[in-house]
Parts: C-alpha cells; structure tokens; sequence
C-alpha cells in the first residue's frame, strides 16, 4: 500500500501541497491528474521518499520501482547498461524478455543518446519492471509512446505489478492513459497559495 495523510510541503513560501491525503490499495492502480503546478509530481517523490514533507505521514513499501517524468540515463552507456544499472544479475533475464516484448532488444547495444524520445519511455518502463519493486509509481511515463505500444506496457505493468496485488501510482494528464488499467482517477488542484 502507498498511503500519503495529512501531508503538506512547501517549496520556500511557495506551498505545494496542503493537507493532501491519499491512499493505493495492493493491487489498484491510482491515477493522479491535476493542472500543472498542483503538486502530481512532489506527491510521487514524498510517496517514494525523495522528497520530505513538513508534516504528515507516509506509508510506503521499501522497495518502490520508479518510471521519473524527465529521462533518467546515463548517455555514453548503452540502452542495455542502463538498464541493468539497478538490477541484481538475477534479473538480467526478465529484462532482456521485457526489452523484446516492448521491441527494443535489437537497439540494446545502442547508446541511449541515439534512441528516440518513446524509445527511451519504454526502456525506462523495462528498467522500473525488472528492477521488481514491491509498488510502481509511473509519472507521465506513457509521452511520447504511440497507442501499440501503450498496450504492450500496461499489460507488462498489469502483470508484474497489479496481477501481484502490487500498488501502482501514475500520473498522467492523458484521460485514456488511465483508462488502460481501469484505474481510479483523482483530480488534485492548486494548494491556496494566496
């Protein structure tokens, strides 16, 4: 379970988040939509302990697979070393079987730098899968991948993740991306900032 309560965070005078509450059931997917500025992001980064609020509570698995909104890679290595960065030898397998379900293992000896922006989407969701966390939180994962391709990772994610009874928190400002996992969908606004 992913459960944020009561939480709140600032950055400077600037507040963020205000009170904010929710809550991922094992095996639900959670979709959080909102304007741009209204704290999505800094949710998903106190739910995975990145970001520290000043008040509130967090529950939150251990380990937590992570697909962040701007490309994480290191450039000079390959699609396949970046990839197996964070994994345990044992999961070498599962990644190089996600990487040819989602048709990127014949780019794997390709540095990341020549991938397209999609590419690198679905390498970073190959990455997030195998790493094996126990809970997934996707934000805005789905840019820049075509529907096809879309579908192969959900059921990738729908798999490993909520077929588990794994939490998934995702983020999204596209209404149909959400609807790929029947998802529960809340809509986060502003904090008054005023």
């Amino acid at each position: 379970m992913i459960k944020l309560s009561s939480v709140s965070f600032s950055y400077g005078e600037k507040i963020i988040l205000n009170d904010f509450s929710l809550e991922v059931r094992d095996g639900e997917c959670v979709v959080l939509k909102g304007p741009s500025g209204c704290g999505k992001t800094t949710a998903a980064m106190i739910a995975c302990g990145l970001l520290k609020p000043s008040s509130g509570d967090i529950l939150s698995p251990e380990r937590i697979s992570v697909v962040f909104q701007e490309d994480r890679f290191v450039n000079n290595l390959s699609l396949l070393q970046n990839i197996r960065l964070p994994l345990s030898k044992k999961d070498y397998p599962i990644a190089d079987n996600l990487l040819k379900r989602v048709g990127l293992y014949e780019d794997r000896y390709k540095k990341i730098s020549e991938l397209s922006g999609g590419m690198k989407r679905r390498a970073a969701i190959v990455r997030a899968v195998a790493f094996n966390g126990d809970s997934l939180i996707l934000d805005e994962a789905f840019n820049g991948i075509d529907n096809d391709n879309k579908k192969i990772c959900a059921k990738i994610i729908k798999e490993y993740f909520l077929d588990k009874n794994k939490p998934v928190l995702f983020i999204t400002h596209n209404d149909e991306d959400g609807n790929l996992f029947g998802a529960k969908q809340i809509l986060m606004e502003k904090a008054n900032d005023e």
